[in-house]
C-alpha cells in the first residue's frame, strides 16, 4: 500500500508542479498506466484507439484529486451519493466524491461554501488530503502549507518535494 501511495503522490506531484506546456515523462506514462491498471486512475475518456486518456499534460483539478485520493484508500465505492456537503462548486459528475470525502473530514475546501473544484491542486493541497486522511490534522499536526516535513518524518515523501520550497528569511515561504 505504501507503495502505491507513494506512485499516486509521485504522479499528481509531479503533474501539479510541472510547467505549463511541459510534456510528460515516460516515467509519468508508465506510472500512469500502473495505477490505471490497479484500478485508481482512470484518466479523462478514451483515446481514438480505445486506450485511456490520462491528459498527463493538464494539471490536476481539487476534483480529481479527491477521486484519486479516494481510490488510494479503496474508498471510491463508498462515495455512494447519499453524503451532503455546503460547497456550491463541484460539478455533477464529483458532488458524490467530494460530498464523501468532506463528511470523512479528508478536505474542508478552500471556503465555507466553496471546493475549488477547478483550481489546480498543488502538491502540498494532495498531501494534505492524504495526510488528513491518515487520522493527521492541519490544525494541530502540520501546517497545509507546509504537509512536506510531516511526510518525510512519516517516510511517505523523502525531500524530494520540501526542496521546492524557497525561503525568504524573515519575510516569507514561495512555492516554485
Amino acid at each position: 500500500m505504501k507503495r502505491i501511495a507513494a506512485l499516486l503522490l509521485a504522479v499528481v506531484m509531479v503533474l501539479s508542479c510541472a510547467p505549463l506546456g511541459m510534456a510528460y515523462t515516460a516515467e509519468a506514462f508508465k506510472a500512469a498506466t500502473h495505477l490505471n491498471q490497479l484500478g485508481m486512475f482512470a484518466g479523462s475518456g478514451s483515446l481514438p484507439d480505445g486506450s485511456p486518456n490520462y491528459k498527463l499534460d493538464d494539471k490536476p483539478k481539487r476534483t480529481e484529486a479527491i477521486v484519486m485520493l479516494l481510490a488510494l484508500l479503496g474508498e471510491r465505492d463508498k462515495a455512494d451519493g447519499s453524503h451532503t456537503s455546503p460547497f456550491t462548486d463541484v460539478p455533477t459528475w464529483a458532488k458524490k466524491y467530494v460530498n464523501y470525502a468532506y463528511r470523512q473530514k479528508y478536505t474542508s475546501g478552500i471556503s465555507s461554501t466553496k471546493f475549488g473544484s477547478n483550481k489546480e491542486v498543488s502538491s502540498n493541497e494532495y498531501l494534505t488530503f492524504v495526510l488528513t486522511a491518515m487520522g493527521y490534522s492541519s490544525k494541530t499536526d502540520f501546517n497545509w502549507k507546509d504537509p512536506y516535513t510531516l511526510a518525510d518524518s512519516l517516510g511517505i515523501t523523502h525531500g524530494e518535494y520540501y526542496l521546492r520550497l524557497q525561503v525568504h528569511p524573515g519575510r516569507y515561504v514561495h512555492y516554485v
